[in-house]
């Protein structure tokens, strides 16, 4: 990736407008440390352009002109009437601005504030000085839990000085839930196999707990990953065992109706067999798959709670742990979406990478696939750039009989598009689980950032219209990506709401989308994401969002603060107008891009499998069609979304593929 190139007048405006976000600030004379404290105690403008170093060409010409901007006179003269510099502007004039921005009808400058904020506060929030963060004692926050590491897994990595060509059977790209899986399967059978993944190898002690460090370096472009039009913020996994490393460990099976959607729409006829079935059997057994591990932590005891009291189906969630305490103690977990330090998630690193190790593959970490090698129709190899311990880039060239991709519903078609891959369906039909927060404050501690992440869910509505709806989970709230989510009114506001972050509980809002997006890649063959929420996913995502007000309120919160960019809270202890009433407007607030804080953690099809040639770029053995030899086995193969967290879903389809390459 290009290295972003800005002036230091550039960056005295970056840190001009992160103040604006995150002043120095009066307070009420309790938690001084706290109110202090700015934007640049933590050097967020620093970290910022650091994070702008993995974004692609397209992204780093946007904010440099967002810089320009801050940097000249005209954003003072249009928006405060002053011909005074930005970053010469009182904080508070600063602040104006940007509250301006957030409410503009022209998503340029909507996607601008969006961006700031979202990075700042995250930074801000999430990042420490020695262990020391003012959030943290002020919100009783208790950071890192400082826990008995786990043991590291088994695995030495391949290094590299120079330039090197290497040989082998198999090369796979990508080491999460299809790759990691397809790596180990391979090996057990005797195969020799590269294993391919563009992010580091991390496990046990490596995994500190701290927010921002820790998510900065295993997630895609340092978690600063958006859609082009800046309304989705994109959370992929960029390390040894890719998702299945960092995610909440919840592991559903496909629906039935969604399988047999698959079948009748796509061609899977083999989706809903039972020799499709012992592809899950399999995989769940493989991960350890159980409903043992999974006591309700006072957020997921909310959920529950709320939605018996409505009459709505709730039910426990399986994880793919194994000897987490049972006891929902406050120190069992919580921070493993920042890699389970304990080592307790049977992701795929430490079950078929490992295995796939000591069956003799060789793993590959900090290796960024370039593009496919071919003779004619049959696929060769590739070509890739690896990082070195010391920070130089070698170029590595891998000879194969067989290319898997497993480079996730964003990088596969990237990678197929710059290897001259032709086929209409290539990037087409991103689908995102688009994904939104509720939050409730409640007079109680909640501690929504201790305990199990997720181990109830709400699927009274999961088949709204057809095989589309929403359903209703919880997330780990630490105060990064909790601050990040929450929305910035004003400082003082935002910082009020952060101080009550141990009393709230927040329900996200994951909707299966019908209507999909498409990835397509810049001029330098880097994948770009465009998707705009169709109207259709919309409608069920308001209808989810007033249903998780409806079961924060049975379970007793205080009030809901609505995910919403205009800061939008119902008090249900004064609020005088009834709370029906008052939802009853929520579709006119407007949802358009940036009008709300929309993430995505699901990212799946892009290169579906199926039977048509013409929409269907991979057949039912996940193989590339019109090429020997090339394989894809990821959840690009999802020709609808899942419907439920896909990870099962993804390595039954990995677990189909790799039999149906050796049988």
């Amino acid at each position: 990736m290009q290295k972003f190139q800005y002036t230091p007048a550039q960056k005295q405006a970056l840190e001009a407008a992160c103040e604006a976000l995150v002043p120095a600030l009066k307070g009420d004379g309790t938690n001084v440390e706290y109110w202090k404290s700015t934007a640049a105690d933590f050097d967020v403008a620093g970290q910022i352009l650091e994070m702008m170093d993995d974004q692609n060409l397209p992204e780093q010409k946007e904010f440099k002109q967002l810089l320009d901007l801050l940097e000249g006179k005209i954003a003072s003269l249009i928006w405060a009437g002053s011909w005074a510099e930005f970053k010469a502007l009182p904080v508070e004039k600063r602040a104006k601005i940007l509250q301006k921005w957030m409410g503009s009808r022209f998503n340029v400058l909507r996607k601008a504030f969006g961006t700031l904020k979202k990075l700042t506060m995250f930074l801000h929030y999430g990042s420490h000085q020695k262990g020391h963060n003012p959030t943290w004692a002020a919100a009783d926050y208790p950071g890192p839990l400082k826990s008995t590491a786990g043991n590291r897994v088994a695995i030495e990595a391949l290094q590299f000085e120079e330039d090197t060509t290497l040989s082998c059977d198999v090369l796979i790209v990508g080491s999460g839930a299809g790759g990691g899986l397809a790596a180990g399967e391979l090996a057990a059978k005797g195969k020799d196999v590269i294993l391919l993944e563009k992010g580091p190898f991390m496990n046990g002690p490596d995994f500190n707990e701290h927010e921002a460090e820790m998510i900065r370096k295993t997630y895609d472009k340092q978690a600063a990953f958006q859609t082009t039009s800046g309304s989705v913020t994109v959370f992929a996994g960029s390390c040894l065992g890719g998702g299945t490393t960092i995610n909440w460990t919840g592991a559903f099976k496909t629906p039935s109706y969604v399988l047999q959607e698959w079948s009748d729409e796509h061609g899977l006829s083999f989706a809903t067999t039972p020799e499709f079935q012992k592809s899950f059997d399999r995989v769940m057994e493989r991960s350890n798959v159980n409903t043992d591990h999974s006591p309700h932590n006072p957020q997921n005891a909310a959920l529950w709670k709320g939605s018996e009291k409505l009459g709505e189906h709730v039910e426990c969630i399986a994880r793919n742990v194994e000897g987490c305490a049972n006891d929902g103690n406050a120190d069992s977990c919580g921070f493993c979406g920042m890699g389970c330090r304990r080592g307790n998630k049977r992701g795929t690193l430490p079950t078929y990478i490992q295995q796939a190790a000591k069956d003799g593959a060789r793993i590959i970490a900090n290796a960024a696939f370039q593009k496919l090698s071919f003779e004619n129709s049959q696929v060769t190899g590739g070509d890739v750039l690896v990082k070195t311990e010391n920070g130089k880039t070698i170029n590595l060239k891998v000879k194969a009989k067989q290319v898997i991709l497993a480079a996730g519903s964003i990088h596969t078609p990237a990678i197929l598009m710059r290897s001259g891959v032709n086929h209409p369906g290539i990037g087409a039909q991103l689908f995102l689980h688009p994904t939104v927060g509720v939050t409730g404050v409640y007079d109680q501690r909640i501690n929504p950032y201790l305990g199990v992440m997720m181990s109830a869910v709400n699927k009274q509505h999961m088949q709204l219209e057809g095989n589309y709806g929403y359903w209703i989970e919880t997330p780990p709230l630490h105060p990064g990506v909790g601050a990040l989510a929450l929305p910035w009114e004003s400082p003082a506001q935002h910082k009020r709401d952060l101080l009550q972050s141990g009393n709230m509980a927040a329900f996200i809002v994951l909707t299966r989308d019908k209507f999909g997006g498409r990835v397509k890649v810049d001029a330098k063959g880097n994948p770009i994401v465009d998707y705009t929420l169709n109207s259709f996913d919309r409608d069920h995502m308001l209808k989810g969002i007033r249903k998780a007000f409806e079961i924060h309120r049975a379970a007793g919160a205080d009030k809901v603060i609505f995910p919403h960019a205009k800061r939008r809270v119902f008090n249900l202890k004064t609020n005088k107008v009834s709370h029906d009433a008052w939802l009853d407007r929520l579709p006119k607030w407007g949802w358009k891009a940036n009008q709300a804080a929309i993430f995505t953690a699901h990212q799946m099809g892009t290169c579906p499998m199926g039977t048509d040639p013409n929409r269907h770029p991979v057949d039912l053995d996940g193989k590339v069609r019109g090429y020997e030899g090339l394989y894809v086995a990821d959840g690009s193969l999802l020709p609808s979304a899942a419907g439920v967290n896909p990870m099962m879903s993804i390595m039954a389809l990995a677990d189909w593929v790799i039999h149906a390459m050796h049988e």
